[in-house]
């Protein structure tokens, strides 16, 4: 596994908490929260999520802010 590789499979499972925490004063948009992470690039990032979880970023989010 490359070095990157490892530094991505930490760092996701850390935005999936973010993007289904309700919303409070930490939280933000799908985009902030992947910034706030080390993502720079929106699409690489969203893809890499889709891999691992099968579902998109936003599609996380609105999941937990509408319950």
């Amino acid at each position: 596994m490359s070095s990157l590789a490892w530094l991505e499979s930490l760092r996701i499972p850390r935005v999936r908490e973010d993007l289904l925490a309700p919303k409070g004063p930490d939280t933000g948009s799908v985009t902030d929260i992947a910034y706030r992470w080390g993502f720079v690039h929106h699409s690489g990032f969203a893809a890499a999520y889709r891999r691992r979880y099968g579902e998109t970023p936003s599609d996380t989010r609105f999941r937990a802010v509408n319950l």
